[in-house]
């Protein structure tokens, strides 16, 4: 009898445990607040009637939890958009949506422009476990980090985004492939990209992304004409590692250097991908954007 009544207090308390946990999982859903941001702006950021113009004073107003609705037209951030809580920052909108799952991110590009001041910038920088979703990150420019850098114990998502035309300027006159990442550079985080795409970024080491001291995985994600001295794709180095899965990895001719490489005891693993040299996965027209396979290509179903 005695075992039999502690079991129940056990299973009471661990009921009691999941319901408080459900319960504030359910405060806190309440609690987040969603805010919107259109070209026009010069609202409050509480509705699409009433928006903010920019992406930055939107992050600004947020608290950690919060999602912010971007529609679709082009930004020119003024500055690098520092992302130091953590929030969800989603694009593809018209402006009349009231649901996520209404807005048509494919249809209705929403495109951050680093090239469109007069001096080119970094996008955005992270240091928190955020999320991105459908926005394309174009023309930015720094030493490391063209578009975005990652930095922190920190485990953001990246998704339905593409990175086009970045440059990291750094030449690697330092320690050798530790600067890069025409796209991306990422600081010891652990990020998650799907359903990203890569295309005429550049740098020395990693044209589209580079990696130092991190874990990076990259799903159903296409890498197309990067430049790089080392790595047109990724570039790992200092002990990080990288996953990659039912990607493709094509440059096209000529081959300006292997699409990952790696230094420093880094390395990666990887799983049904599409290199250069292997069949061509007979993308559109890739050479103006189009990255969608036609019929008959390799990549159908070969993941």
């Amino acid at each position: 009898m005695g075992k039999r009544k502690k079991n129940k207090n056990r299973m009471a308390r661990i009921l009691s445990i999941c319901a408080f946990f459900l319960f504030w999982v359910q405060i806190s859903s309440a609690m987040a607040a969603t805010w919107y941001v259109d070209t026009t702006g010069g609202g409050d950021g509480t509705s699409w009637a009433s928006p903010y113009g920019d992406i930055a004073t939107a992050v600004a107003s947020a608290s950690a939890g919060d999602e912010i609705w971007v529609q679709q037209g082009t930004y020119a951030p003024a500055s690098t958009i520092y992302v130091d809580k953590e929030l969800s920052i989603y694009g593809g909108f018209v402006g009349t949506e009231s649901a996520l799952s209404e807005r048509d991110f494919a249809a209705n590009e929403t495109l951050l422009d680093g090239g469109a001041q007069a001096s080119y910038n970094r996008i955005f920088q992270l240091s928190t476990s955020s999320r991105l979703d459908g926005l394309t990150l174009a023309n930015g420019s720094a030493s490391a980090a063209g578009a975005l850098a990652i930095s922190g114990v920190t485990s953001p998502i990246i998704s339905h985004c593409k990175f086009f035309n970045n440059t990291a300027t750094a030449t690697g006159s330092g320690s050798v492939g530790y600067d890069g990442g025409g796209a991306v550079k990422i600081w010891t985080s652990t990020p998650l990209f799907s359903n990203c795409i890569f295309a005429g970024n550049t740098a020395d080491y990693g044209g589209a992304v580079n990696l130092y001291s991190g874990a990076a995985t990259f799903i159903n994600c296409t890498f197309t004409n990067n430049t790089a001295i080392n790595g047109t794709a990724i570039y790992n180095y200092g002990n990080s590692t990288q996953t990659i899965y039912n990607s493709i990895l094509w440059n096209g001719p000529p081959v300006v250097a292997g699409a990952i490489a790696s230094s420093y005891g880094a390395g990666w693993t990887e799983s049904n991908n599409i290199y250069t040299g292997y069949p061509d996965p007979l993308m559109v027209d890739a050479a103006n954007g189009n990255f969608h396979i036609q019929p008959g290509s390799p990549c159908i179903d070969a993941g």
